[in-house]
């Protein structure tokens, strides 16, 4: 994914709705659900514990009358603590995490909804509970529970909404009490507003990050992986060959006369070429073929699950692909059109060698002296190893 053809202005305009685009979006929220559960464990387990430790104060310090006692133990530990107990499970289970959110969401409408009723029931009986209980419930889900401000805030809406209605239908409506509402919603906006910087840097420092990865990994010109990105790739798909007992074919391919070709018509023209030569090998090959760019005029291809006898056949076309682009190359002596050679190998399934370090030493070493072989019979050909 080439987040260098992102325009800065788009980009700003994604930042401050909260919303990358649809691929970009799905890496972000994949990583952010990943580094979020940590966060959402601290609130359950915390939310867990001051529920647990009401009954310590409100009866003996604030007088609760016996009549509060059953309805509100009930409300505290038959629906709200399930509510939280669910929510800390799926942020603790990896296998869980995708129903972590909406778990999130669903616990703290509960808890609220839980004050939001004993408030009213305590209300005949003369014992007040504070209603900005339900915003600093909500108040926690946005700060602490790491959620998607656009994906929590429409049922925080309905919250305070619902709240509020409740507020405005069932007490008084005396000025104190109005302006009580007032600053519950005000202290609401007040968050929702911080919530929303906290997702912009979060997803700013994201994005710089996961483009700076990417930069990393990956070659500036042509946009396949560089390198140091192949060499992590390889060990990757080497390991997954290993433990699958699948096969694995590797070709390496060298540009034949490219250096002479960059000196007579200059650096722009060779980059052109380059940048040419990667589209062709990228458009030649299926989905799971892999590509990437390992030095000035060098390019690898992997075939995750063919074996070497089948590789041979997009190997030879891809290879052979090079020489259709019609690149001329006059600095050649025996041939004008830009070729390339390529060295062919491959792991067997049953080989009795598991360390992906080994393994993926020599497959490279193979395909490298598959290559060298074909450059010595004389270029422009596929040499396929025999070891």
């Amino acid at each position: 994914m080439d987040q260098n053809s992102t325009p800065e202005a788009s980009l700003r305009t994604q930042l401050l709705w909260l919303r990358f685009d649809v691929a970009l979006e799905t890496c972000f929220r994949r990583d952010h659900e990943a580094s979020a559960q940590p966060s959402r464990v601290a609130l359950f387990v915390l939310a867990l514990l001051l529920i647990s430790v009401t009954p310590l104060y409100d009866v003996p310090l604030l007088n609760m009358p016996e009549a509060m006692w059953l309805p509100a133990r009930l409300l505290q530990f038959g629906v709200q603590v399930p509510a939280a107990l669910i929510a800390l499970l799926c942020a603790l289970r990896p296998g869980l995490w995708r129903w972590s959110a909406p778990a999130a969401i669903f616990a703290v409408l509960v808890v609220a909804a839980g004050v939001e009723a004993q408030r009213l029931l305590a209300a005949p009986l003369g014992f007040h509970v504070p209603p900005v209980f339900v915003v600093l419930t909500l108040t926690a889900a946005l700060v602490l529970g790491r959620l998607r401000l656009f994906y929590l805030l429409p049922w925080a809406l309905l919250a305070m909404v619902v709240n509020t209605a409740v507020e405005l239908l069932s007490f008084d409506n005396d000025p104190a009490r109005l302006y009580d509402n007032i600053a519950t919603w005000m202290l609401f906006l007040l968050v929702v507003a911080g919530a929303w910087f906290r997702e912009y840097a979060e997803r700013q420092n994201w994005h710089q990050r996961h483009r700076l990865e990417y930069e990393l990994r990956h070659d500036w010109l042509t946009g396949l992986l560089n390198r140091q990105g192949f060499e992590e790739l390889l060990r990757e798909q080497v390991t997954q060959a290993a433990d699958k007992g699948r096969p694995l074919s590797l070709m390496l391919l060298d540009l034949d006369g490219f250096r002479p070709y960059n000196d007579r018509y200059g650096r722009p023209a060779g980059d052109a070429a380059l940048r040419h030569v990667a589209i062709e090998l990228a458009q030649q090959q299926g989905a799971e073929t892999l590509c990437a760019r390992t030095g000035g005029e060098e390019f690898a291809l992997l075939w995750p699950g063919l074996a070497l006898d089948a590789a041979r056949e997009p190997a030879e076309l891809a290879r052979a692909a090079i020489r259709r682009l019609g690149i001329v190359n006059e600095a050649m002596l025996r041939d004008e059109i830009l070729s390339a050679s390529a060295g062919l190998a491959g792991l067997a399934p049953d080989d009795e060698d598991t360390d992906p370090k080994r393994l993926s030493a020599r497959l490279q070493r193979h395909a490298e002296e598959a290559l060298h072989r074909a450059k010595a019979q004389g270029r422009d050909r596929l040499v396929v190893s025999v070891g």
